[in-house]
């Protein structure tokens, strides 16, 4: 099992950005890091009409899925793009290539040489962006959307009851923002 892969969830719709996100990993992959694409068995076909077959490996929804015996058969084909996207990227584990991946949307592009010490830690465990999201908040309050702040800090207070913890609310960055390290450098951005 590698230590991490890079992962990507696509559609027949975002090919065309996928070949930019394609084309920066071979660019920038300083250590030649695997990197993986899932899109739907029928799409295949499509992915490497427009982007061809190398640079990468493709690996199906319909296996990411089928990887967990508790998902619901075909919930890849049953419930919604979105939710069903979120809950094929979050499986993406279970096919055991690797025991950490860094997930990336079609649209985003790698804008510098990266290894796998950029996600990593020495110790092996993976980096993760938190954040408090004030600049959110403070936009949000300033065009009168205080709704938006307000679900957002209800969310999080009841993931901190689940785990059991005080203290500041923290969010993940989305992807379709930017990545970044913690030394602060820009490594992904959207395009």
């Amino acid at each position: 099992m590698k230590d991490i892969v890079l992962y990507c969830k696509s559609y027949s719709k975002d090919f065309l950005r996928l070949r930019n996100l394609l084309a920066s990993i071979q660019k920038y992959n300083c250590e030649q890091i695997d990197f993986y694409i899932s899109t739907s068995e029928n799409e295949r076909a499509e992915l490497e009409r427009q982007i061809g077959s190398q640079g990468y490996r493709w690996v199906s929804d319909e296996s990411i899925v089928r990887a967990n015996p508790r998902a619901p058969s075909e919930i890849e084909k049953t419930k919604p793009g979105g939710l069903a996207q979120q809950v094929i990227k979050s499986e993406f584990w279970r096919l055991g290539v690797a025991n950490n991946y860094v997930c990336l949307d079609s649209d985003c592009i790698f804008i510098q040489d990266f290894r796998k010490s950029d996600f990593l830690a020495s110790d092996g465990h993976p980096y993760t962006v938190i954040y408090q999201n004030k600049e959110y908040h403070q936009l949000a309050i300033n065009r009168n959307y205080a709704k938006a702040p307000r679900h957002l800090q209800a969310e999080a207070e009841r993931v901190k009851a689940v785990f059991g913890r005080n203290g500041p609310n923290y969010y993940c960055p989305c992807p379709r923002l930017f990545g970044q390290l913690p030394c602060g450098n820009r490594l992904i951005m959207n395009i």
